[in-house]
């Protein structure tokens, strides 16, 4: 079960269009969170729908792409929410190391979030694969014959009563 809507206490900011170079997500929200207001951080509920990405921005530099069956790998605490029937879950400020080594810095703090959403694609995958597997046949699909040169001969002249070996090929296979 994923978590459907999640809620983001920060400043909500005005998207800016941009030419996606890889032409899949398009950029929805923009979230800038506050370490420093404390009761005064408006809350954003934001639902996720299929397809859509959550960029998490850390202080550190660091950036988590997650969805909404993935936000717990970064935030535990979003398991018991999964569990419980309210399903909504506040994102918090930072992530904490429960674990402090000698070393190892505890909190990592969060200062945007950005929530993409899949672009609509006008081709379906089945029309592309259907297309390539025509080039790829040389237009070749259907029910041919192998002749004694193992070469496809149209099967036009099928006599009924006469016995025939089917050979069913794989799926996108040319061989």
């Amino acid at each position: 079960m994923s978590i459907k809507k999640i809620i983001i206490k920060g400043s909500k900011q005005t998207v800016v269009p941009l030419e996606s170079l890889d032409n899949v997500f398009q950029l929805k929200e923009v979230y800038l969170l506050e370490s420093n207001s404390r009761g005064n951080t408006k809350s954003h509920p934001v639902t996720l729908n299929d397809g859509d990405v959550v960029e998490l921005l850390f202080e550190d530099n660091t950036t988590w792409l997650s969805n909404a069956d993935t936000l717990e790998d970064i935030f535990a605490e979003a398991v018991e929410v999964k569990r419980s029937a309210n399903d909504v879950f506040i994102i918090p400020s930072h992530i904490s190391n429960e674990q402090e080594e000698r070393g190892i810095i505890g909190d990592v703090l969060l200062k945007a979030i950005n929530v993409f959403t899949k672009k609509k694609i006008a081709v379906k995958i089945k029309d592309l694969a259907a297309d390539l597997e025509k080039k790829q046949l040389n237009n070749k699909s259907g029910l041919y014959l192998v002749d004694k040169n193992f070469q496809l001969q149209p099967s036009n002249d099928l006599a009924t009563g006469k016995e025939y070996i089917l050979f069913l090929h794989g799926t996108h296979s040319s061989t």
